[in-house]
């Protein structure tokens, strides 16, 4: 039942799809970040929907009238010249076959970040896409707190199967950065109930970054919720949202999670950590032998990872994941795709403080825009400290995140331009007035 309901559903956004090129890149956020297929447990599964979904939307743009193209600016031409460099490290990649395969998942990520850049032109498109940005992994947030709260943390919290977020870690992080997504619409929402729901979607999701029972997401949750914190206006409100999740979390929360994140301060002597260490130290020999890095997850190939060991006395009987977005593209792409990726993030970072600039938000219609320039920051705060140990450099939220980025900042500037403008003079008529006889 599952499969024909999202069938019908999916059919019937394709049809507006072809019309409206917005609609399909909507339609294939909504796709690749929440994996609503992934729920159907039946033949949908098995539906390569990103793959129509995004012919769909490439041929909508094509036929329809406006932008092919995102803005010209440093974010998109960095953002190109780091997509260029993938493809071209995919080519001396030690292992082909496992570059090959993560290729096809990070570059299809990196196109929709492109789409989602191209297409956001106005107010209500970037909204839209904040909107589904937060549904999408506020489902989980909402699902997994709930879930943490009636069992006790008995179980823990994961994302769907065969997908990038199926990992419980990784699930974290995603939903770490779709906190302050939800917190800029809860702001700028007319509607008290909506304001309300959004608030409770935010608790519950918190609560579920903890139910994961990931240590990096505790991390990123503290420090994304004191960032909060320190640039809100209204701390009063902030502080009471974090002691509400604080005290849930200590009434909730059994041993285990107490052991566990207690491990957070033995980190040295934790072999979980010890693995991380020797992966980023592979990702170091790597770069310092190979100017393009071994190639997309190549450092999961046992031989690969074995050549550039971290202790060449031992011999590892497998890969390893690389388990940092930094040494992630540092041991895919070399030194100059990690210059590119951190150049990227700082990009992005200082787009969002234009954004949210005094300037914009004393530009009459733009305070919008100064809210979610000030939210997105947060969120990358989220996704630079959680992401520091999780294998998530390429993943379809981050490049959503950079695509609405952009977007923004485009309408932004377009408002600016028109607010410079001097005002039209009212033309003089042709023929003067002529005055009726009383």
């Amino acid at each position: 039942m599952r499969d024909i309901f999202f069938t019908i559903i999916f059919t019937v956004m394709c049809g507006y799809a072809f019309q409206a090129p917005i609609v399909g890149i909507l339609l294939w956020g909504w796709l690749t970040m929440m994996n609503p297929h992934q729920l159907t447990w039946g033949f949908a599964t098995s539906i390569p929907v990103n793959m129509i979904v995004a012919l769909i939307t490439f041929l909508s743009i094509f036929f329809q009238q406006g932008r092919k193209l995102p803005p010209k600016d440093a974010l998109t031409a960095v953002f190109f010249i780091f997509f260029l460099w993938c493809n071209f490290t995919t080519i001396f990649a030690l292992n082909y076959e496992v570059a090959m395969y993560r290729w096809d998942l990070a570059i299809k990520s990196m196109i929709f970040g492109w789409v989602v850049a191209t297409l956001l032109t106005t107010r209500m498109r970037v909204r839209a896409m904040v909107w589904v940005f937060a549904i999408s992994y506020a489902y989980y947030g909402v699902k997994g707190g709930g879930f943490t709260i009636i069992t006790g943390g008995s179980g823990d919290v994961n994302g769907p199967p065969a997908t990038t977020i199926a990992d419980r870690n990784h699930l974290a992080l995603v939903m770490l950065m779709a906190l302050p997504m939800l917190g800029y619409l809860r702001q700028t929402s007319s509607f008290p109930l909506t304001r309300l729901g959004l608030a409770v979607a935010m608790v519950l999701t918190a609560v579920a970054v903890i139910g994961t029972f990931s240590r990096g997401g505790l991390i990123g949750l503290v420090a994304m919720g004191g960032f909060l914190w320190w640039k809100s206006k209204s701390k009063i409100p902030v502080m009471l949202a974090a002691v509400i999740v604080a005290v849930t979390a200590y009434n909730v929360m059994p041993d285990r999670w107490f052991q566990r994140m207690d491990t957070i301060e033995t980190a040295e002597s934790d072999g979980s950590f010890k693995g991380r260490l020797e992966a980023w130290q592979f990702a170091f020999n790597a770069a310092n032998h190979r100017l393009t890095g071994v190639g997309f997850s190549v450092t999961q190939d046992v031989e690969v990872y074995n050549r550039y060991s971290p202790d060449p006395t031992i011999v590892f009987p497998t890969g390893r994941a690389a388990h940092s977005i930094y040494f992630q593209v540092l041991g895919d792409h070399g030194y100059p795709g990690l210059i590119l990726f951190l150049s990227l993030l700082a990009l992005v970072w200082l787009k969002a403080s234009y954004i949210s600039s005094a300037k914009v938000r004393a530009t009459p219609g733009l305070e919008w825009a100064s809210d979610l320039g000030a939210m997105i920051k947060v969120s990358m705060v989220g996704y630079v400290i959680g992401g520091a140990a999780l294998s998530m450099a390429y993943d379809s939220s981050i490049m959503a995140l950079l695509g609405i980025t952009v977007g923004a900042g485009y309408v932004v500037d377009q408002r600016l331009k028109e607010s410079r403008q001097p005002a039209r003079a009212m033309p003089y008529p042709s023929q003067p007035y002529r005055v009726a006889a009383k």
